[in-house]
């Protein structure tokens, strides 16, 4: 009984036999004991092969998954930088900040303040000159920067900045191959479009025309057609003009004829009421009544 129990329980908890533990067993229990334990050897070393491949295909799982993972960091990070990409500073730029600089040496080599005041007539004058360019502060509640030219990505809040000037030898320090700083949290300022340089329109308004190559025959004989269509349409439109004037003058006959006997009409009237008012003041006998054609009634005047 007691050997059947052992039995038992190294098949209800297998593990890996050791070769002693084999022979001892091979000793003890005899050939069908050592059929047993060559099973039970045979099913640990399978179950531990199995173990062994799964936690080898976990591992490989886990490992391409961070891999994948790391590719796809990197390609986000890659596409934001792509996305805030700032341009390089405009040569126009340059020019504008070397003139205004030129115009007041006193406010490049100032204070704070008076760099502030050169770098809102710069940002002025490409606002005007570009439009959209503006100055920027590190807060609402900072002052403006003393030499921060900003000009707004896809209309803002976030925007491409270039600070101007040394702050030591107070010199440009910038030019044409200066890429812009991405910044997305600092406070775009308010700015307006003013000529600072005085700038002046020169040239013709308009582009020269080119020369013109001299007519085909086909293209002459097309406009003649034309030249003679608009000359029958205005033919028409000359004599329908003439009917029409001659209708308004036989019309303005017929309103001074109107206009005749109207003042004829009121001639009349008008004498009508003076023989009424003679009547009027005139004493009326008993039964008798007073109309513009005299006195009516079954009555006797004196």
């Amino acid at each position: 009984m007691k050997r059947d129990r052992a039995i038992h329980t190294r098949q209800q908890y297998p593990a890996v036999p050791r070769r002693r533990d084999v022979r001892v067993g091979r000793n003890r229990l005899g050939a069908r004991a050592d059929r047993d334990w060559r099973g039970l050897e045979r099913h640990s070393l399978r179950n531990h092969a199995a173990a062994g491949a799964g936690r080898t295909g976990r591992t490989e799982t886990m490992r391409l998954r961070h891999y994948v993972l790391a590719m796809l960091l990197v390609i986000s990070s890659t596409l934001s930088a792509s996305a805030q990409t700032c341009p390089m500073f405009p040569t126009r730029g340059e020019q504008i900040i070397d003139q205004l600089v030129a115009k007041h040496p006193a406010l490049a080599q100032g204070d704070d303040v008076q760099r502030r005041l050169l770098t809102r007539y710069i940002a002025e004058q490409m606002r005007y000159e570009f439009g959209n360019w503006s100055m920027k502060a590190a807060d609402k509640t900072r002052p403006q920067s003393k030499d921060s030219l900003a000009l707004p990505v896809n209309g803002g809040p976030a925007f491409c900045n270039w600070d101007w000037q040394n702050g030591t030898t107070r010199k440009r320090a910038i030019d044409r191959n200066t890429e812009g700083e991405y910044l997305d949290d600092q406070y775009l300022l308010p700015t307006m479009a003013v000529d600072h340089l005085g700038l002046i329109v020169t040239g013709p308004l308009v582009p020269t025309q080119p020369t013109l190559p001299p007519p085909t025959d086909a293209v002459i004989e097309s406009l003649k057609v034309q030249v003679e269509i608009l000359r029958s349409e205005l033919q028409q439109a000359q004599a329908t003009v003439a009917e029409a004037a001659a209708g308004l003058r036989a019309l303005t006959v017929e309103v001074q004829a109107q206009r005749a006997a109207l003042d004829s009409m009121n001639a009349v009237l008008i004498e009508q009421q003076g023989l009424v008012g003679q009547l009027q003041s005139r004493p009326v006998p008993t039964g008798c009544r007073v109309s513009l054609f005299g006195i009516r009634g079954n009555c006797e005047v004196n």
